[in-house]
Order: C-alpha cells, then structure tokens, then sequence
C-alpha cells in the first residue's frame, strides 16, 4: 500500500536510467509498467533491471524468452510500440529523479502525502475533538483513549478479573469509569464548574442533557459554544481532562489526596506554557473571567 500511495505521488525523469526500475518505477506513462502490463510483468525472468539494462540490446524482451508466450504477445506489441513511439534517449551524465507530483509544486509536500495516504479513511468526529485542537500530542493521544472509554479505569479492571480499588480515587463514592471520572464525578465537576466561568467556556458547567457517551457529550458542548471561542474551547477541554486525569494517577499511584485547587493551579500553570508554545487560541480575550 505504500509503495502503490508512493507511485501515484511522484514520476521518474529518467536520466541514465541507472536508478530507475523498469517494471515498477513510473518512468513511461501515467502508471508502473508492472500495472499497465501485469501479464508482461508476470512472465518477466528478471523484474528488478533497471531502465537502463533492460533497454540495452532490447533486454527486456529477451527476459520473455521463455514457456508459453501467445498470451503475452498483445501486451509485448503495445509495450514495444509505447517505447519506441516515447524515444527515450539516456544521458550518462544525467542521474534519474523523481519528481513529486501530488501537489504542492515540484516539491514534496506533507500534507498532499496524508491526503494520498489517509483519502479512504472514514470520516469521524475526532478531528473536530482532539486532531485540529492545539494541544500537546501526549494530550491528543490521550484524549483518543477518553473519547473511546479506552482509560484504564476500575470498570476496565474490572471487567478482565484484575486488581481494582473499585470506587473513583476523586470522590470516593461510584464506580470509577472514564464517563464517571471526567463527566459525573463531584470533583471533576467542580473543576469544569472553575472555568466554566471564563469567557467562552460557559458550556463546560452544562451537564443538563443525558450523556450517552464522551463523544457525543464534547460534540455538545463544542457546538453549543460561540464559533470564534470555539478553537479555544477544544484546546481547553483537552487541558482540563488532560490534568484531571493526572490528579487521579497522583491519587492511585502516590497516594495523594484529591485537591481541587491543586487541580486548578496546574491548569493555569499548563495554559500559560501552552500559550507560551504557540496556542494562539488560548490568548486573551479567549478565556479572561467573566462576571456572572
């Protein structure tokens, strides 16, 4: 798959044809000659010449030279008509390049290759959630787990027989789930309720509708929330989740007690590093309290 994605993003110019592979490197025409030609290709003794020796002394078709050849005989005509009508003529002090063709220019371009290679993946909710958020990728990858119910929560450990403290590290009364820790618990809500009461992050104290699962939840609050505070918002519930769960670790693994101003002061602590890293989207008058 990625050698097929790499050929249909650049061409060969051939120079020597040193570098060049006859069969597989797009040199003559739109495609691979391998593709363009598959029973050619197939009954070829010697795949792997390059351009420049299977051309010399017409290689190529001597490596056909063998078995059965009456299938291949209307492949071999357009191939041979091909390359002569194309009068290739190889210059030795002229080394082969590719030449990226997928956009962009002549330049290879990272955005047109992510184009090419992820063109068929389904479209989902969470570029709108977590990709297009500015956030740390730790966080970003984070956040994929949340919005999956992937946390390894006590429900989790429950479910395949392992060693769990069954209630929530934070409020120390449910069954701790991911929806439990960053939605319904106490704590948690305290914390959303904190900044809820900055400008543009209303939304995050609205826990009114039923939550059917963290997707759809972070999808209600997002359109919910005014379109200019909205590139501000995901960065911000990225954030809060983000050190919400670092608090529950602390509690788990260090035996700390829960504090929600703990929680709120590495929050701010975060955003001012994120901002100083570039979150553009994080800057006043995104997020300034309030009143209410």
């Amino acid at each position: 798959m990625d050698l097929a994605a790499f050929q249909k993003a650049t061409h060969v110019l051939v120079g020597n044809g040193q570098q060049a592979c006859f069969w597989t490197s797009d040199w003559l025409g739109a495609a691979p000659l391998a593709a363009a030609f598959p029973s050619l290709y197939n009954h070829s003794r010697r795949k792997n010449r390059t351009v420049a020796a299977a051309l010399a002394n017409d290689q190529w078709i001597r490596d056909l030279h063998h078995g059965n050849t009456s299938l291949i005989v209307v492949e071999y005509l357009q191939l041979r008509r091909q390359i002569q009508q194309a009068g290739l003529i190889l210059d030795s002090h002229v080394p082969d390049r590719i030449q990226w063709t997928a956009g962009g220019g002549d330049c290879y371009s990272a955005r047109a290759a992510y184009r090419i290679l992820f063109q068929s993946r389904p479209s989902t909710s969470d570029d709108k959630v977590i990709w297009k958020s500015w956030a740390l990728g730790t966080a970003k990858v984070f956040s994929w787990l949340m919005l999956r119910n992937r946390i390894w929560c006590n429900d989790r450990l429950q479910r395949r027989g392992w060693p769990n403290g069954y209630f929530c590290s934070l409020c120390l009364r449910n069954l701790e789930s991911t929806v439990h820790l960053f939605w319904e618990c106490s704590f948690s809500r305290q914390i959303w309720a904190t900044f809820s009461v900055r400008a543009g992050c209303e939304e995050m104290a609205n826990f009114k509708s039923p939550l059917h699962s963290t997707m759809q939840h972070c999808l209600q609050m997002i359109r919910r929330t005014p379109a200019g505070a909205r590139k501000g918002f995901r960065s911000m519930l990225i954030l809060i989740a983000w050190n919400i769960l670092k608090e529950r670790n602390a509690c788990v693994f260090r035996g700390k007690m829960p504090c929600q101003n703990d929680v709120a002061h590495a929050i701010m602590l975060d955003c001012d590093q994120w901002r100083a890293a570039g979150a553009a989207c994080l800057e006043p008058p995104f997020g300034v309290y309030s009143a209410r």
